[in-house]
């Protein structure tokens, strides 16, 4: 008899080994769980990476076909912004033709870049035609070194509702205005010169045209993704986070933004935003050689 009351008692558990057993397996479901959150917290991170580097290259893209297509000619001209958020050039990219217009393609396009009051990019694709579009005319014959071009020449002359005013060119109004990334928040370009040099405005001449001796054009793009820019209410002041690049030392604007956005504390302080989402800009920067005329 006694020896079956303890082999009853020996076929159970104590109340210390449940408790043991609790405890393990709480640890082993909070460290699955941490496992799994911090999983998803580099997926959600991979994911935004991979949005931003998506718009960046839809970006280089259309804006490297379009600069391919400028015809680098002495007499067209190219606007550029003080602000440097805007460029305008000819293209012979495809346009949007007018409602009037019967004819089914383009041939010339006036094409601009620029971002808007919501900090998103925007690019112009306005349809033309080479027939009595604005070639840059001169006043004085023959023409010198510091000639300057008639107002109505150029492209703030010809189309300055579309481009805008000075000096901030890109405030204009145009129906071929359209959204090219929702994520390009700035965007700079400068140029680099025939003797190594870069500049923001090449030095422009009746005998050089208006890029002058420019070889490349280098454009740097700062992108917050989507999820992150819903808590950016001043897009502003996300904009003007951003310092000004200094080219006279040499140093092209993708270091100098990659500066800025590496102190991520101050970044998100300047541009009224969590520190998180802060961490989440990204920078861009390629050079696109142009052609001589």
């Amino acid at each position: 008899m006694q020896l079956r009351r303890n082999d009853r008692r020996s076929g159970g558990f104590t109340l210390i080994e449940i408790l043991v057993a609790t405890a393990v397996l709480i640890i082993l479901v909070a460290m699955v769980a941490s496992i799994v959150q911090s999983g998803n917290t580099v997926i959600s991170s991979s994911r935004k990476h991979l949005s931003a580097d998506s718009q960046a290259r839809e970006v280089f893209g259309q804006f490297g076909m379009d600069l391919a297509r400028m015809p680098r000619r002495l007499d067209l001209d190219v606007l550029t912004s003080s602000s440097n958020n805007a460029i305008f050039f000819y293209s012979e990219a495809p346009g949007f033709q007018s409602t009037t217009d019967t004819r089914q393609f383009n041939k010339l396009s006036l094409v601009g870049y620029r971002v808007n009051d919501k900090a998103q990019l925007e690019r112009l694709g306005k349809g033309l035609n080479w027939e009595n579009q604005p070639f840059l005319t001169f006043s004085t014959q023959p023409l010198t070194t510091n000639a300057t071009p008639l107002p109505a020449s150029t492209i703030a002359g010809a189309w300055g509702s579309t481009v805008g005013s000075s000096p901030a060119y890109g405030n204009g109004t145009d129906d071929n205005y359209h959204l090219l990334a929702d994520g390009v928040f700035r965007i700079y370009y400068c140029f680099q010169t025939t003797n190594g040099t870069f500049t923001k405005t090449p030095v422009a001449t009746a005998m050089t045209g208006p890029l002058g001796d420019a070889t490349s054009l280098i454009l740097t793009l700062a992108i917050l993704d989507e999820d992150s820019r819903k808590i950016a209410t001043d897009s502003s002041k996300l904009a003007s986070a951003l310092p000004e690049p200094d080219l006279s030392n040499g140093k092209l604007p993708a270091e100098t933004w990659q500066s800025a956005v590496d102190n991520v504390d101050k970044f998100a302080q300047d541009a009224g935003i969590p520190t998180a989402a802060a961490s989440r800009v990204r920078i861009y920067q390629r050079s696109f050689p142009l052609t001589s005329p």
